[in-house]
């Protein structure tokens, strides 16, 4: 029987190791945020933002969003319906002092240049990984490289040719427990009887299948009982080449350490969640459709998406039950069902990194 410990959910000890999960390799951005060659984008990472350039020659690269004279933010993250669009510019310019650099991060102008002296010649600049639809940076000197830790997800979704996928929302959740807690819910399929009995539950009979990809894992779930939804699948699908198994089924990817994301041929979720502090969490939600959808897909998108939105809600509805229940149960370890595999198997990545950190 496998059990996970009540005190990884409160203990502040706990939470400052996994602190450090969050300056390792993890997801910025997506390709289509970036769409074309001069644009960037302010990624907000767990405790600071990140600008994202693609170059001239179509190349993303990553910086510390710090101007080089005097540390001011370059550019704030973007707010508003578009705020997850990559800005077209000729060059990167400090708002206070007018400093320019290019797309490679190098200085390109200094206004007044007899009046300073500047050491340094460049930004900042982190370790950066586009794959698949997904751009990958990494805070501190990564141990293992992207591609090795990304390819069994990159290798399995290249073909959906996610970089076309676009948010019709884009947003970031707070909620008052821990990171773990609303990252498990997405991978825990025993509520979903309890929790969703009018939604998943009265509409899904099959459990879904669990996968083990090293640090990851995939659950796959087939949401596709009736005949007419065929014609439709293959409709949205916009007659690509994928299988009925791909069309029919929800495809959940639980990328190590802190995302999970939901793919059909149709349409991406993606769940990211960071800490804030020992009970306390921001869940960073996209749910994208492919671009320049038709009508029937439009409102096929759409209609999926407000049924995310519900069952999340219903979802959160449980949230505080759990953290508090945690904090005061007298039990130190909890078992976990056959249904929670994926839960398991966060808790098993999570253990290793953390005792290869020690």
């Amino acid at each position: 029987m496998t059990t996970v410990s009540s005190q990884v959910y409160y203990d502040s000890v706990h939470a400052q190791r996994e602190r450090m999960l969050f300056d390792g390799w993890t997801l910025a951005a997506l390709s289509s945020q970036l769409p074309s060659p001069s644009t960037l984008w302010v990624a907000q990472m767990s405790n600071q933002t990140v600008l994202l350039t693609r170059d001239e020659t179509g190349v993303v690269r990553a910086f510390e969003n710090s101007c080089l004279h005097r540390g001011t933010q370059i550019y704030s993250p973007q707010k508003g319906r578009n705020s997850w669009k990559g800005i077209p510019v000729e060059q990167v310019q400090c708002g206070y002092h007018g400093w320019k650099y290019n797309f490679r991060g190098a200085i390109q102008h200094i206004p007044k240049p007899t009046g300073i002296q500047c050491s340094e010649t460049h930004l900042k600049q982190y370790a950066v990984f586009e794959d698949a639809g997904f751009i990958w940076v990494s805070l501190k000197e990564p141990s293992m490289s992207a591609k090795e830790l990304f390819a069994p997800i990159s290798d399995a979704v290249r073909h959906y040719q996610l970089d076309e996928m676009e948010p019709i929302e884009a947003r970031d959740f707070h909620f008052p427990v821990n990171w773990k807690i609303s990252l498990e819910n997405a991978l825990d399929y025993y509520h979903v009887s309890t929790v969703h009995p009018k939604t998943i539950g009265a509409h899904v009979d099959a459990e879904p299948t669990f996968t083990a990809l090293g640090w990851h894992s995939l659950q796959t779930l087939y949401i596709a009982p009736y005949g007419w939804r065929a014609k439709l699948d293959r409709h949205c699908a916009r007659h690509r080449m994928y299988s009925d198994h791909e069309l029919s089924s929800l495809h959940k990817y639980f990328v190590f350490p802190n995302l999970v994301i939901n793919v059909l041929p149709y349409h991406l979720t993606i769940m990211q969640f960071f800490p804030n502090g020992p009970t306390d969490c921001i869940m960073r939600y996209r749910f994208c459709q492919r671009r320049s959808p038709g009508k029937i897909e439009r409102a096929r998108v759409y209609a999926s998406w407000l049924a995310s939105r519900y069952i999340l809600y219903e979802d959160v509805k449980v949230y505080a039950q759990i953290q508090q229940g945690l904090q005061e149960s007298s039990l130190s370890e909890h078992s976990l069902h056959d249904q929670e595999r994926g839960v398991e198997h966060f808790h098993d990545s999570l253990s290793r990194w953390l005792s290869s950190n020690e």
